[in-house]
């Protein structure tokens, strides 16, 4: 592997073009679009992903709270998303496989779908 700044490394993709990369994939995952799941912002410098997913009325369970497992997923969809972005951008000057770490969720209190 070579670090960025070798003459033989690719050229580091900046972060709109790492936005824009996902934002107009046409490969998105039947998961993802059932989540609603988009990508609003990558900082790759801080390594930081940004997301934002869409609550539907069929998430809920009968108390109108957002179902564990649908925000479990979310979780793991976004999870997956940054070992992606994070495998191939310039992070930490390597280009790595995806792997994610194991996941455990624990609802602290319920999201309960917005009348909005």
């Amino acid at each position: 592997m070579s670090a960025p700044d070798t003459p033989d490394a690719p050229p580091p993709i900046t972060d709109a073009e790492m936005l824009a990369r996902f934002q107009n994939s046409k490969k998105r995952p039947p998961c993802s679009e059932t989540l609603g799941m988009q990508l609003t912002g990558v900082d790759q410098a801080n390594m930081v992903s940004r997301f934002s997913f869409e609550a539907r009325p069929d998430f809920a369970n009968p108390s109108g709270a957002i179902q564990g497992g649908f925000i479990a997923a979310m979780l793991d969809e976004a999870m997956g998303t940054a070992a992606i972005i994070a495998s191939t951008s310039s992070w930490r000057g390597a280009s790595r496989t995806p792997s994610g770490p194991p996941l455990a969720c624990k609802s602290v209190s319920p999201r309960k779908l917005s009348s909005a």
